[in-house]
């Protein structure tokens, strides 16, 4: 069986989902990153289910058969009505939420204290709160870090990182939850500001991977686009080997 598999996110960050998938997965993957009207977690709900029907329906039109939503801030929303609209079966949608639930456990201990950090849309969803919901949670919402790390802000992640810590320390944090796909991408950067603190960070791209159906093709086709082209797409797109990347219009 070969599928085309479609990924959508706000910006880069699902490309860290992308890219666990195309080392586990080989097949021919579509993505699309909608910079142009990122950051998506201070959004309205409103807002956020017209986004995930616009870039699904770019999805659709590409011929994709599998749809991942890579962007916590649209996972956490309740999507069966706009599937049905789109005339799309639910095997077929994975979304970063259902796939964490399915998977977190093996990565926690019955004593964990966790860190849920995410965007604002995220946290006010309360979806992954349910999801840890038998362990000892925190949150910490960020308005500003996926913004700053898909602009390439240093200034405003090093702002961000600094209230992470300090609610880190302040809440005894044994395990540090990556809400938002676009936190991965500075996650040498949180190792470093968070040694010797004895953080377990994880990072739920890995989870996407155990939902996906089994694909025959022993090598990745690879198209990736974006609303708007800046300099970290650039950066970004030579983790993948041969694959093309275009600016679009939705």
């Amino acid at each position: 069986m070969s599928l085309s598999i479609g990924v959508f996110d706000s910006g880069v960050g699902g490309l860290t989902v992308l890219k666990e998938l195309v080392i586990s997965h080989p097949s021919k993957y579509i993505y699309i990153g909608d910079s142009l009207r990122a950051p998506y977690g201070n959004k309205s709900k409103e807002e956020l289910l017209s986004h995930t029907k616009e870039l699904i329906n770019f999805l659709k039109e590409k011929g994709c058969d599998i749809f991942i939503s890579a962007c916590n801030s649209l996972s956490s929303l309740d999507t069966d009505n706009l599937l049905k609209e789109l005339e799309i079966e639910k095997e077929n949608y994975i979304d970063m939420v259902s796939a964490t639930r399915k998977n977190v456990e093996k990565d926690l201990e019955e004593k964990s204290k966790v860190l849920i950090y995410a965007t604002v849309a995220t946290i006010g969803s309360g979806s992954y709160q349910d999801v840890f919901k038998i362990y000892d949670t925190e949150t910490l919402a960020s308005q500003n870090l996926a913004f700053g790390i898909e602009t390439s802000d240093e200034i405003v992640i090093d702002e961000e990182v600094d209230l992470l810590v300090d609610v880190v320390i302040e809440n005894n944090i044994t395990h540090l939850f990556l809400g938002c796909t676009h936190y991965p991408l500075i996650e040498d950067y949180l190792e470093k500001r968070l040694k010797g603190l004895s953080i377990k960070i994880i990072n739920p791209a890995k989870y996407v991977t155990k939902n996906l159906p089994f694909n025959n093709l022993n090598k990745n086709n690879i198209e990736i686009y974006t609303t708007k082209l800046n300099d970290i797409w650039f950066e970004r797109i030579k983790e993948f080997k041969g694959a093309i990347l275009k600016e679009i219009n939705l």
